[in-house]
Parts: C-alpha cells; sequence; structure tokens
C-alpha cells in the first residue's frame, strides 16, 4: 500500500515593521513567471503603489471592494483578466487587502488551472492576526455566506504592522479577539504574552504590533498544518468563540462587526465550558479584561442583544453536521478539547451560559 502526504504548500510569513519592502524579494522566491494583483478599493492608494513598486509588471490591480467581492460575479471577472493577461500555473497572484478580498481571490488561486502560485498581504487587523493564514477559502452564493470555497494555502504572507498603525481605532481592535483566542488555546504563556503587549499594540508601538502579529499568525499556522483539510478535528479548537460568535453576527443581520461578535462570544463560550468542566474563573477574567482593555464588547447587553434573540441562528452554523455541532471545550489554557453535541443540548447549554455574562 503507498501512502503520501498531499496538499503541503509550504506557507512563509514575513511580519515586521516596514515588511511591504520585501515583498519583490520573497515573491520572486517562489519562481513566478508572472504576476496579477487583485486589491480591495479601501486599501490606501499609497499601499498599492507601494506594492506595484515591488512588483513593477504586475497586471492589474483588479479591484474589489469589502464582501462585495466574495460574489461568483467578481471572481470571474478576475478569472477573466487572469486570462486575459495570459496567466500560466507558474504565475502569481497576490491579494492586498481584508479577509473578504483574501477569501476571494484565494478561491480564484486555486480553482485557475487548477491551482498558481498565491500571496497575501493583509491590510486589516483581522487578516493581519488571523485570516491571512489558514488555506480557507470561499465566497457567497445564493445567500449563503461561503457556501463555495476550497482548501488552499498561500505560498507567503508579508504582514506589514505599520499599517495596522494608520488604522482608525475601532478598526484596530477588531483583530484583538481572534489574538486572545489564540492565547487562550496556545497555553497561560499565550495569555501572558498578549497582556504584555497589548498596551503597546493599542498604543501602536512597532515592537509589541510586530510581536503579536507574528506570534498570532504563527500560531495558527501551527495549528492548521496538523490539519489541512479540516478532517480530523484539530483544527477545530480554532473555532473557539465562532459558534456564538457567527450566531450573534447572523442574528444581528451582519451589523455587528465579526471581531465584536467574537469577542462576546469568546466570554459566552468559556462561561458554558465553565458549566461543563469547571474551566477556572481567573481566565474567563483575564480573557474578559484583556478584551475589555482593547474596547471590545463582552457581553450580549453591550450589543444591545437578548440570548433569545441569538440561540436560534446557531442551527444555521455551517460547522453543523445533521443535529450535531463540534463545539471546543475550555478545560484551562492550553487545554482545549472539541466535543460533539446535539444542537438542541447546545443550545440549551448557551442559554444557561448566558447567566454568567
Amino acid at each position: 500500500m503507498a501512502q503520501a502526504s498531499l496538499d503541503r504548500i509550504p506557507t512563509v510569513v514575513e511580519a515586521g515593521w516596514g515588511a511591504l519592502a520585501r515583498l519583490g524579494e520573497i515573491a520572486g522566491r517562489v519562481g513566478p513567471d508572472s504576476y496579477m494583483i487583485a486589491a480591495d478599493m479601501n486599501v490606501p492608494r499609497d499601499i498599492v503603489e507601494a506594492v506595484l513598486r515591488q512588483l513593477p509588471n504586475a497586471r492589474g490591480p483588479y479591484y474589489g471592494r469589502g464582501e462585495e467581492s466574495k460574489s461568483l460575479e467578481w471572481v470571474l471577472g478576475l478569472l477573466d483578466e487572469m486570462i486575459s493577461a495570459g496567466l500560466t500555473r507558474s504565475s502569481l497572484l497576490l491579494a492586498v487587502g481584508g479577509g473578504a478580498i483574501l477569501d476571494a481571490a484565494g478561491f480564484a488561486a486555486s480553482i485557475y488551472m487548477r491551482g498558481v502560485r498565491l500571496g497575501y498581504v493583509p491590510t486589516t487587523s483581522l487578516s493581519m492576526f488571523d485570516a491571512a493564514v489558514g488555506g480557507k477559502t470561499a465566497i457567497n452564493y445564493l445567500g449563503r455566506k461561503n457556501v463555495l470555497g476550497t482548501f488552499y494555502h498561500p505560498h507567503f504572507v508579508v504582514a506589514d504592522a505599520s499599517i495596522l498603525a494608520r488604522l482608525p481605532r475601532e478598526r484596530l481592535v477588531e483583530g484583538i479577539a481572534e489574538l486572545v483566542k489564540h492565547a487562550v488555546i496556545s497555553g497561560w504563556s499565550g495569555l501572558d504574552m498578549v497582556e504584555g503587549v497589548l498596551p503597546g499594540v493599542l498604543d501602536l508601538e512597532p515592537e509589541p504590533l510586530v510581536e503579536a502579529v507574528k506570534w498570532s499568525l504563527e500560531f495558527k499556522l501551527s495549528i492548521v498544518s496538523k490539519d489541512f483539510r479540516d478532517e480530523k478535528g484539530i483544527r477545530a479548537v480554532l473555532n473557539l468563540g465562532h459558534t456564538a460568535g457567527h450566531a450573534i453576527e447572523a442574528c444581528s443581520g451582519f451589523k455587528v462587526s465579526h471581531g465584536r461578535a467574537v469577542s462576546v462570544g469568546l466570554v459566552w463560550e468559556l462561561e458554558a465550558s465553565s458549566i461543563i468542566v469547571g474551566t477556572p474563573r481567573d481566565l474567563k477574567t483575564l480573557v474578559s479584561r484583556l478584551l475589555g482593555e482593547a474596547g471590545l464588547p463582552i457581553s450580549l447587553e453591550d450589543l444591545g442583544l437578548t440570548p433569545g434573540e441569538v440561540i436560534p441562528c446557531i442551527a444555521s452554523d455551517k460547522k453543523r453536521r445533521g443535529r450535531t455541532m463540534l463545539f471546543p471545550i475550555v478545560e484551562d489554557a492550553g487545554r482545549v478539547e472539541v466535543r460533539v453535541f446535539d444542537i438542541a443540548e447546545l443550545s440549551q447549554l448557551l442559554i444557561k451560559a448566558s447567566g454568567g455574562l
């Protein structure tokens, strides 16, 4: 019997202050014969121009606008441009922007000629702390979020932390919930690190920003590398805070942003864990304090929502498997076990846990 490890694309993460200046060198290492750039229209013009200076012979940019780019129409338009430009399987598609553009461009890269080289330049805090690695590409279709997609890793991620220093405070803190989530999964040393760098991150200091971005992306990559296609249940720990978080987003009609929803979801699910396994109270206290210091909500009341509004939306979560769902239970920092719950049972658990928010 022959056996092989497939679907392994080594992802290089280059995180630093001014890392964009090394984009040309890093992109060149994967040996592309040509380049195409896809970018979000909200990315500041000087950042796009800096990318073009690094890749002067690139075609594009082909522009999208946030969540609107996660459509079949936008992806088909990008593929038309790639075909017109004569891109080959050895070409590189570079996505510049937040998670939506990375998702959509990554999807296009994965299906063009069965896969071309792919690079990301994340420009939002959510993408820089989390979404730029993981290999899940997707677009929305027929009103369903992320229903069309593939598993396809970028060959490299260039995370220039100086870009975060230009964001408004409310957009900067969006990614902090994912950073704190990664720290909970990693253990107390990760939480100590986040607690130590958070004041500097919020004050836009270069060293803490770089340390936080680099640590967060590399930690997520270490989890994903063990479960590329999300089949073993290993990377399901990364869903911590997201069952409740996605339900909050959905029930609000997506008026509550992802980062704010995950922030409340993380605290809520820690409370649920404490009911099941007696999670240490000081863990939830620390997590709530870190999120609060970042100016993120930590309760449904902070969002103007009630459990009765949110709970029904859990049944529509894409992680559902029939009438069951995988749900991470936190025994302690660094000890997260993914369990299978009946959806009705999980709903009752979260209703009970909502009393502790």
